[in-house]
């Protein structure tokens, strides 16, 4: 015990034999003492010198009986609530003992309970319950009815495997816990949860968002085996119960480790509870000892005990920055960033033991506008750098370990396989070394996966950092300084990335040489390299995550470029080089087999590359001098790939063509028509063979598709021959695992090609675009008239395909909801009778996601082509459906913070009085805010039923005082929240059918477009339904979308013939415009502008519709695909400051556009 720390044994009580080992414990408010008598079923009060008053309670299933009860609590009225673990159920009782009231039965649904293990009744008299084995937290209000829960079983393992593959939410949502027995708040309302079974403890605030966890499994200080009960003093240190360590360690609020307790007088055995009272007495039970310890603990105030430990000898980092959270704390900023400075100062000197946490934590005041010093970033910077550094090398040496140890468990395995397959029913010895290898094989994954976790941790804490400095003030040498770690960041990325694809490509070569290999059996060399290729893989799957992150930076660096002269210089200075693009575009090339790293990391780096490009110096650019075959047909097997070449082309395609002073600008290209003077005829000609050998492209592409979709029903034959096969069999399931292996390897192939005939098509494109802008300022019109009739009639061609395309995946969707209830139906009703409907459902959702998954890539192809050919048209003012008013992009939004790197999922967005945007973010469960500016500022929300938590929230809105009213879809609510996020009510349940959009008139009156029931639904700002207009709903078929006009009419998107129709405010129709002829369907996003007019979002087909305030059609944006200011699936729509901000779902970001006025 450290003498910094006095904890003093004073007594112990209850000694009879005829009691039993305790297991709650709480103080009543005149300081008597409520304690469960767990094996006599029965509740023990004793006044403060322990001294029984009363007891009540025994065994039973009636009300007022008990079985087994664990915590206990005491409401304001000195009601007393208990957790009746073996009954699954809470009973309160008067503070005599009376019972009261009873609820919770067993179960895992609401208002059910399995085993709850602790209570805590919050400030607004919520009680909060810890139920141990359905692994949650669970709310209750004052008369029993649940108000949902939070958490769901998980291990720390599968916590870490679910960030390192981005599990969806609905799967696997944390907060994670495995037999969580404990409660407890601090001074500030945050929670505190024993997770026993992770051996950790979890930290959540007010709104139960997960702040910090720490512990882990093992016997040093600070690590847990089973902690089982915190308790909090006044000055906020915590007191845990380390069951199986025997002791009692003390913690701050923050995480830090302070002292343990071991008394020698008074050993502890498997302590099981703590409590501390208000006069400084910590009590102690144990499991398998009826007494109760009492110790006389600090009772310094929280200040004065941080400052003791700051400043004692020698000096420890971890205290110094205690002591700093402390004051900051207390709102003394001068000390806390002095203190600060101290801890990166004390952290640098130190060479183990480095807090990446730190300089993070530094770079966040910075980012809320405090004083920081020079001298602070100048530390905090190599320390971050250094963390970084430090755990991708261990990834890396912990990975090298792995694959050397996992190729000798493969080879063991194989001779394995041959002995079965030799002999299966032969008896064989117990095989030592694959035991060995395999028990050694499972440690070096969960190693591995923690350092993966690990790794990406450090990576978010590194990026977020930079973040959180170049969104403050900081001065031009540290914003050189900053930009100098990321040029290094990228090179040692890029670096390592490239090492391990040139080990994995040279294995793979080998193994298309042994699959060629008619002779001898190489099947198992094959699987050998399959496996240790796969690794590999796995590996880079990690590695890539820096490059997103990266990636988001860039374009935060680009948005602040627009007016300030010396980022654009940074900017330009990291990214205009050549060796930028072309390691960026060599390395999404190298991923073309593994589809969905691509599909999220290649637009992150096309927007990146769209956003820096304007800031490039062009005059640097040569001007290129093409000869004519510069424009001939590329061949769809061509494999000669020219990294460069691949580069310049997806730098020049999301550029206007210009042509200015004789040269013909297209992004970074710069070309001499001059030079084709003579070769007017041959260009035209070269440009209408390239044209023809698109056909040839889109011939071999649904070749290669078919090919694909032919095998992959192959290899889910064999996945449900698995299946089938006995227990008995031996050999059967190593044949067909092997074949797996084989198909999966084939599968990347085809792939690989589909992603090659793509690489080579973009080009042919290209050299098509380039070459027929040539042309038309080469020849005249009558010359051109073939080349570009025949332009027009392919990008009308491209025009009908998308459409089509669209319809079927709108299709597809409203199917794939219809199997998906049906499974969730199956599910449910436990009858073995419905195995095979449930199969073969399952089969049919498998075939329809492929087929989704094949149409979302027919639209990517569709869309790309549909953009360049729009270019040229436009260049060549033959483009008539060109868009009469052009919306520019000015910046997009994505996620930043703490979760830079992560996709944003979003739907409904709107801004608020101050001009900040909200967004839904549907698949990740939460509200985002943001500055006009695209800062972030905060977020709100998880996955869960309980209050604060969402399941897709799909639309919102707010009032005049900036509250926020959200759609909760998968919950089927309407929750209301402050204007910081804090939860206020939720409207009344079971009213209206699915809703998708909402809208608050001048009057804060809510305005809900009730789908099902074809009608508007008007509620007040308390949540009470005021009416649902009669004379409105006679014109209405399930309305999907509304909006509030100032003058007090609305405007409804609904599924009639008619797009758009407008009502006055007493809910008279007094306009609409019809669908027929627009190309539009349903609105479900809708706003309006006196100045800019209407605009409304057709989510399934990529498109705004404007309109003026008559309904009269001004123009409709169909920029599609993912290059800058192109549209996804597009959602929700505002405006603000002239400006339209925009939610691009299948993008993944907000768009915000600059409008016409």
């Amino acid at each position: 015990m450290t003498s910094l720390f006095s904890v003093t044994f004073d007594t112990s009580f209850r000694t009879k034999e005829e009691l039993s080992p305790p297991s709650g414990l709480c103080f009543t408010h005149d300081g008597n003492i409520l304690l469960a008598d767990d094996f006599n079923h029965r509740i023990q009060i004793y006044d403060p010198k322990f001294n029984l008053i009363t007891s009540f309670g025994e065994k039973g299933k009636e009300q007022g009986q008990l079985q087994y009860p664990k915590g206990i609590a005491v409401d304001k009225e000195e009601n007393i609530f208990v957790a009746d673990s073996w009954n699954h159920r809470i009973q309160k009782f008067d503070s005599q003992g009376k019972p009261l009231l009873s609820f919770g039965s067993c179960g895992d649904e609401k208002n059910e309970l399995n085993e709850p293990y602790d209570i805590l009744i919050d400030s607004t008299g919520t009680l909060v319950v810890v139920e141990r084995y359905n692994h949650r937290i669970q709310f209750f209000d004052g008369h029993g009815k649940s108000l949902g829960w939070v958490g769901q079983r998980g291990t720390v393992l599968e916590e870490e495997l679910a960030d390192n593959y981005e599990t969806p939410l609905n799967q696997l949502a944390p907060p994670l816990f495995e037999f969580p027995t404990s409660i407890a708040t601090d001074s500030l309302g945050n929670y505190f949860i024993t997770d026993s079974g992770n051996h950790r403890i979890q930290k959540f605030d007010k709104t139960w968002r997960k702040v910090l966890t720490f512990g882990e499994q093992g016997d040093e200080p600070g690590q847990f085996q089973y902690p089982l009960c915190v308790s909090i003093a006044a000055n906020d240190l915590l007191y845990i119960a380390d069951l199986n360590n025997n002791r009692i360690q003390i913690f701050t609020s923050f995480g830090q480790y302070l002292s343990t307790i071991e008394h020698e007088e008074t050993r502890l055995e498997a302590p099981c509870l703590t409590q501390v009272d208000s006069a400084g007495n910590l009590f102690v039970g144990s499991t398998f000892d009826t007494k109760i310890l009492k110790y006389q603990i600090p009772i310094d105030a929280e200040n004065t005990l941080a400052e003791k430990f700051a400043t004692s000898e020698p000096l420890n980092p971890e205290y110094v920055y205690y002591f700093s959270l402390v004051q900051e704390k207390n709102h003394n900023d001068q000390k806390s960033l002095a203190a600060l400075e101290q801890t990166l100062d004390l952290l640098s000197k130190n060479s183990t033991g480095k807090n990446s946490e730190v300089p993070l934590h530094l770079s966040r005041l910075a980012f809320e506008g405090k004083n920081i010093t020079e001298s602070s970033i100048d530390l905090a910077i190599p320390l971050i750098e250094g963390q970084l550094n430090e755990t991708r090398k261990s990834m890396t040496t912990a990975f090298e370990l792995w694959q050397e140890a996992a190729k000798k468990l493969n080879e063991i395995q194989m001779q394995e396989q041959k002995l079965i397959q030799g002999d299966p029913q032969g008896l064989r010895e117990f095989n030592k070394d694959l035991y060995k290898y395999e028990q050694e094989d499972r440690e070096n994954f969960r190693n591995t996966r923690n350092i993966f976790c690990s790794f990406r941790k450090t990576t978010q804490q590194f990026y977020s950092f930079i973040y959180y400095l170049i969104e403050s003030e900081i001065n031009e040498t540290q914003m050189e300084n900053i930009a100098s770690l990321l040029d290094r960041q990228w090179n040692s990325s890029v670096n390592i990335i490239n090492e391990y694809f040139d080990q994995k490509e040279k294995c793979e070569e080998s193994m298309v040489q042994i699959l060629g290999d008619a002779g001898g059996d190489q099947l198992p060399s094959f699987l050998i390299k399959n496996y240790y290729s796969g690794r590999i893989l796995d590996l880079l799957l990690h590695l890539q995550f820096q490059m997103r992150t990266h990636f988001q930076v860039l374009k935060i660096l680009a948005r602040q470029a627009t007016d300030n002269e010396k980022i654009r210089k940074l900017l330009c200075d990291l990214t205009s080089s050549s060796t930028f693009s072309e390691n960026a575009t060599q390395i999404m090339v190298r991923f073309h087999e593994h589809w969905q790293t691509i599909e999220f990391l290649e637009p992150q780096f096309l927007e990146t590359l769209d956003s820096v490009m304007p800031y490039w110096e062009s005059e640097n650019i040569s001007i290129l001098e093409p000869s004519i075959d510069d424009f001939s047909p590329v061949a769809f097997d061509s494999e000669n790939m020219d990294i460069g070449q691949t580069a310049r082309v997806l730098q020049s395609q999301s550029a206007e063509i210009r042509f200015e002073k004789e040269i013909l600008l297209w992004g970074s290209n710069k070309y001499n028509p001059a030079c084709l003077a003579n070769q007017k005829n041959e260009l035209i000609a070269q440009c209408l063979a390239t044209l023809k050998a698109q056909s040839v492209f889109e011939e071999k592409s649904v070749e290669l598709f078919n090919q694909l979709d032919d095998m992959e029903r192959q290899r889910r034959d064999l996945d449900a021959q698995l299946r089938q096969v006995g227990t008995e069999d031996k050999i059967t399931p190593i044949s067909i695992n092997n074949n797996i292996a084989v198909f999966e390897f084939q599968l990347n192939l085809i792939r690989r090609m589909i992603k090659g005939l793509d690489i080579n098509e973009n080009l042919n494109l290209h050299r098509l675009i380039s070459g027929a802008a040539l042309s038309q300022i080469l020849n005249q019109p009558q010359d051109n008239a073939q080349l570009f009739d025949e332009l027009t009639i392919y990008a009308k061609k491209l025009d009908s395909d998308t459409l089509e395309f669209f319809r079927e995946r709108k299709a597809s969707f409203f199917e794939m909801a219809t199997l998906r209830l049906k499974e969730k139906q199956l599910e449910s009703s436990h009858d073995i009778s419905d195995i095979d409907a449930s199969i073969k459902v399952n089969t049919d959702i498998t075939q329809l996601q492929a087929n989704i998954d094949r149409l979302e890539l027919k639209l990517k192809r569709s869309m790309r082509s549909k953009s360049l050919l729009n270019l040229i048209l436009n260049f060549a003012n033959a483009n008539t459906s060109a868009p009469v008013i052009h919306l520019e992009q000015v910046f997009s939004i994505s996620k930043v913070g703490s979760e830079i790197g992560l996709s944003l999922n979003p739907q409904g967005l709107t801004h608020n009085s101050k001009g900040d945007l909200l967004v839904a973010d549907y698949e990740n469960h939460r509200i985002y805010c943001y500055s006009p500016e695209g800062k972030y500022r905060f977020h709100f929300g998880n996955w869960g039923s309980s209050s604060a938590a969402f399941k897709y929230p799909i639309n919102l809105a707010t009032d005049s005082q900036d509250n926020i009213y959200v759609i909760d879809e998968g919950n089927k609510k309407i929750k209301k929240f402050d204007a910081e996020g804090n939860f206020i009510l939720q409207f009344e349940e079971g009213i209206f059918g699915p809703v998708f959009s909402l809208s608050i008139d001048s009057q804060d009156q809510v305005h809900i477009a009730d789908l099902d029931n074809d009608r508007i639904v008007i509620f007040d700002s308390n949540g009470k339904e005021i009416s649902s207009s009669g004379e409105q709903s006679k014109n209405l078929n399930a309305p999907c979308g509304i909006f509030c006009l100032e003058d007090g009419g609305t405007l409804v998107g609904d599924r009639s013939e008619f797009l758009l129709k407008h009502f006055d405010a007493n809910g008279k129709l007094i306009n609409q415009v019809k669908k027929e002829g627009l190309g539009f369907d349903d609105i479900y996003f809708l706003t309006s502008h006196p100045e800019h007019g209407i605009f409304g979002s057709d989510y399934w087909n990529n498109q705004i519709i404007h309109m003026n305030n008559n309904l009269e059609v001004v123009d409709v944006y169909r920029k599609q695909g993912n290059r800058i200011g192109g549209l996804g699936k597009t959602a929700g729509l505002s405006i603000h400051n002239g400006r339209l901000a925009v939610s691009n779902f299948d993008g993944r970001k907000i768009q915000i556009f600059d409008l016409p006025s």
